[in-house]
């Protein structure tokens, strides 16, 4: 919020076709979703995985509006499956997702963004190229702390910004909160 961003709430049911929209390889991961028995509908027909399809659907909403720039978050949980079909229940991870468009914004802005989390974390992180298939291949990065990959973020591959019915530059960035909060743990301290 401090960084003129708005919260976005969405389901953590999504389609089953999210992977394909984001370009996902056959053998990424998150492809690995729970699918729902009894789905409301086709849109919401497995367990994310990720929040960018989400976060892309959300920012593909503002856009259709006419909404000329926004900055959302949303701080939900991706739900991983040890297997499938489950035999027990997925790791429920904390994630903070951040998107953004308009024509002030660009990859320094969610940048600034991604640090200003970190920092409000105490974490210093390592910048490194990252490989996302759903970003854009010279603009996009990731941040390590303590070797771990603690976010990811850059600007939507065209494609599959257009697969979202997107025809202008948008940024996402996805930042793992439970790695930020295993590397340093904050103390509260009250005073009178």
């Amino acid at each position: 919020v401090a960084q003129g961003a708005f919260e976005a709430l969405s389901y953590s049911f999504i389609p089953a076709r999210a992977a394909e929209d984001l370009g996902l390889a056959a053998d990424d991961a998150r492809r690995q979703a729970v699918p729902l028995r009894n789905p409301l509908g086709e849109e919401y027909a497995v367990l994310r995985t990720q929040l960018v399809s989400s976060m892309l659907a959300s920012l593909a909403l503002n856009v259709s509006r006419g909404v000329p720039a926004v900055r959302l978050f949303e701080l939900d949980k991706r739900f991983v499956p040890h297997a499938l079909p489950l035999t027990a229940q997925p790791d429920e991870q904390p994630m903070l997702c951040l998107g953004l468009t308009g024509e002030e914004e660009d990859f320094f802005t969610l940048k600034g963004m991604v640090e200003a989390v970190l920092a409000a974390c105490g974490v210093t992180g390592v910048y490194a190229r990252s490989a996302e298939p759903y970003l854009h291949p010279g603009r996009q990065a990731l941040v390590k702390a303590n070797n771990v990959v603690a976010a990811v973020f850059g600007e939507v591959h065209p494609t599959v910004a257009e697969s979202y019915g997107i025809e202008t530059r948008i940024y996402v960035a996805e930042i793992k909160l439970d790695v930020l909060m295993q590397i340093k743990k904050r103390k509260t301290v009250y005073k009178p």
